[in-house]
């Protein structure tokens, strides 16, 4: 009898010392911000505290996959713009007048 509550703690000690583990590392995280995919290396066998530190380093290598492939194509468009002939305009002020099509249309 004694022996099935020594097995039976065991787990539970186990479980106290990752929880614990756990929110000394990270107190501001709630159990409901933990994705399933650290419930499922949990089941799997990983600690808690592993399992969370490895779902966060993915979550934050593709964060900045996705940061670095948007800074290139802002980069990318705007070096584009740069080279562009962009509208026909000019920018700022009137466009100079053309002595030639004016007289042409015969306003001047």
């Amino acid at each position: 009898m004694e022996e099935n509550r020594t097995a039976q703690a065991a787990p539970d000690d186990r479980v106290s010392r990752e929880v614990r583990e756990f929110v000394e590392a990270y107190p501001d995280v709630r159990p409901e911000e933990l994705d399933e995919a650290v419930w499922t290396a949990v089941r799997a066998g990983r600690s808690l505290t592993a399992a969370y530190r490895e779902s966060r380093a993915s979550r934050l290598e593709a964060e900045n996959r996705r940061l670095k492939d948007q800074l290139e194509a802002e980069t990318r468009n705007g070096r584009n713009r740069a080279v562009s002939l962009g509208s026909q305009q000019t920018h700022g002020g009137p466009a100079a007048r053309d002595a030639f099509v004016e007289a042409l249309l015969g306003d001047g």
